[in-house]
């Protein structure tokens, strides 16, 4: 967060709200799940609607590294390997973002995972 400060002093680092596109561009997601699980938002830059930038705090690079042997490098807590799925969905999920940008925002889209969510 400090680090965004120095690169762009006017951008202003808030919360992304749950509604944001980034929780659902392929999987439905409730909470960003990292190696922990210690903050349910991640942070972000916004320019016109878009993140810029993403500051995850529950350490996402932690839940998808591998050793040498292709074995996690470490623990997920408090929820293990479930945790480090739901790490690897968000992970998924923002590199679609990222390289798709909104489309999952079109109300077609919305509509569909509205009623899938209630599936669950």
């Amino acid at each position: 967060q400090a680090l965004l400060h120095r690169i762009a002093p006017a951008s202003e680092v808030a919360p992304v709200g749950r509604d944001h596109v980034l929780y659902r561009s392929f999987y439905l997601i409730d909470a960003p799940m990292g190696r922990t699980r210690t903050h349910d938002h991640v942070l972000g830059v916004q320019d016109e609607g878009r993140l810029r930038a993403l500051v995850m705090r529950n350490d996402l690079g932690g839940a998808l590294a591998e050793t040498n042997d292709g074995l996690p490098a470490y623990p997920c807590t408090p929820g293990g390997n479930v945790q480090r799925e739901w790490a690897v969905r968000f992970g998924v999920n923002i590199l679609l973002y990222a390289t798709c940008t909104d489309y999952k925002a079109d109300r077609a889209h919305v509509e569909t995972l509205l009623r899938a969510r209630r599936w669950r």
